[in-house]
């Protein structure tokens, strides 16, 4: 097997498996989150050409605020590159603390999985399944189950097929679909409208989207879930579940429908980079787990 590089500062080897640990709320959320984007207070300051206002201190987490927090991408697209990720959205949460790792196959993102300190998991889908799927599923439930975050990437028919194994096996819906998109979602009181979102913190400083390029959607919206945002075509393209508690139990998933976003071509449509940022510090679920060594089992040093 070969496994990616972590990108960004040095962290410990001798930590054990992840493993769930109740915790008590953040202290000082002053210091995590920048509650200016959250409340969408932007005064006047200076926009993008999307409307969106420009600086890390309008995105959900302070820069910074991550520090030692790790996030595995399993990229399993591979017309997505990985040089690509690592230099746009891997940068972009470097800047909040982030260490990111790619990897390309089910069996290395099993394998990090199970025996790395991970606080959020990406699951960048294809077409088909190359690996032991019965394996990755079990691998990323128990990882869900131990409070940590998901987000699970799917695009137009037929690259869902990561995402669908996961949804189905987990959630009990699927993605469906190959509908038109390359339109700006527009933040709005209603996210059920076609073309709007509507507050959420993985929207945080955002007041326009993309919804991707060409998209998927559910095959129906699943019980449970909040709905972010609805594509142009009026199609569910945004979800998120929230943990049912600050303290024990699973963690926290987002659910995106047009993974195109984060291809180079694309990188920079409207608040591309803000999202996956707000979406890595809303799945940390930081009122449990304050700081990067919390939740883990602490291996013996020596």
């Amino acid at each position: 097997m070969t496994t990616s590089l972590w990108r960004g500062h040095a962290f410990l080897t001798t930590l054990g498996a992840a493993t769930i640990r109740q915790q008590a709320s953040v202290g000082n959320v002053g210091a995590i989150y920048n509650m200016g984007a959250i409340s969408g207070e932007h005064g006047e300051s200076q926009c993008d050409e999307y409307g969106n206002p420009i600086g890390g201190n309008f995105d959900l987490a302070k820069d910074g605020a991550f520090e030692g927090f790790r996030l595995l991408i399993g990229s399993f697209c591979s017309e997505l590159q990985v040089a690509d990720i690592n230099s746009l959205a891997g940068v972009e949460l470097e800047k909040k603390g982030w260490k990111v790792k790619v990897v390309q196959n089910m069996a290395d993102f099993t394998h990090s999985l199970r025996t790395e300190n991970l606080h959020v998991a990406w699951i960048i889908s294809d077409q088909k399944m190359k690996g032991d799927a019965t394996d990755f599923s079990k691998a990323v439930h128990d990882f869900h189950l131990a409070g940590r975050g998901l987000m699970i990437w799917g695009d137009n028919d037929p690259y869902f097929a990561h995402a669908n194994k996961l949804l189905g096996d987990m959630f009990a819906f699927n993605l469906m679909g190959y509908t038109p998109g390359g339109q700006e979602l527009l933040l709005g009181p209603y996210p059920s409208v076609a073309g709007r979102f509507g507050k959420h913190l993985v929207c945080s400083g955002i007041q326009r989207l993309n919804e991707g390029i060409t998209i998927c959607y559910p095959d129906h919206m699943p019980e449970g879930w909040s709905l972010v945002g609805t594509s142009s075509n009026g199609h569910p393209a945004l979800l998120a579940k929230d943990a049912a508690s600050v303290a024990v139990g699973a963690g926290r998933v987002v659910v995106d429908t047009g993974f195109t976003k984060l291809m180079k071509d694309y990188w920079t449509t409207a608040g591309t980079p803000r999202y996956v940022s707000n979406c890595c510090a809303w799945l940390a679920l930081r009122e449990r787990f304050k700081g990067p060594l919390r939740g883990f089992n602490l291996a013996p040093v020596g």
